[in-house]
């Protein structure tokens, strides 16, 4: 387990688009009131290479991520593996892109509430969500970057409220039997390629 508060992390990651935090085979991390900034790949990459099943737990809050090469943040894993990824009140800005998840993870969650996501270079957030995912979207907000979306692609097998709260969401996804999208009053959307529904829409 790692805790780091008022920390400074700045000119890591490598050609290999890793991070200057990285977390490789599972663990937990929290990270409170911490600068990762000025990084050749991504601020923060969680990217298990084990065979064998990990768990990570990552949590960051009041924290600053800004001018990394690559992106702000990278998650991805194995079938067998689960992530669970909160940030909280924090600032990513001024990056390749914000926020963006791989294809292969067997178990996400996802909690966003209260990030400012602004003038990164491409989209503020782009994740690949499938049967194991889970999300929490609150009050968060895009400005000036590339892509002021936060775009979701893959199956949705899990019920998510996609409230307005700044930002715009850009869909290429499919709703599966049992789940549930609510689109909240004022909610923009933009699709991305077409919205599959077998489930319900609100």
């Amino acid at each position: 387990r790692v805790e780091m508060s008022y920390a400074v992390l700045r000119y890591g990651g490598s050609a290999y688009n890793y991070g200057m935090f990285y977390m490789p085979d599972g663990g937990t991390a929290v990270l409170d009131h911490t600068s990762i900034t000025e990084n050749y790949g991504y601020g923060v990459y969680v990217l298990s290479q084990s065979s064998a099943a990990r768990t990570t737990s990552l949590t960051i809050t009041n924290s600053t991520i800004a001018n990394n090469r690559w992106g702000g943040m990278y998650v991805d894993g194995g079938q067998e593996d689960a992530v669970d990824l909160v940030l909280q009140g924090n600032n990513i800005r001024n990056n390749g892109q914000g926020l963006s998840s791989g294809w292969s993870i067997g178990t996400l969650g996802i909690t966003l509430e209260s990030n400012t996501f602004s003038d990164n270079t491409y989209t503020a957030v782009d994740l690949y969500i499938d049967s194991s995912t889970t999300l929490n979207f609150t009050n968060n907000t895009a400005t000036g970057n590339g892509n002021n979306s936060m775009s979701l692609s893959g199956t949705l097998n899990n019920d998510l409220l996609l409230p307005a709260a700044g930002m715009t969401y850009q869909l290429g996804l499919g709703v599966a039997e049992g789940a549930t999208l609510t689109l909240g009053a004022g909610a923009v959307i933009k699709l991305d390629n077409s919205l599959y529904v077998d489930g319900t829409l609100l």
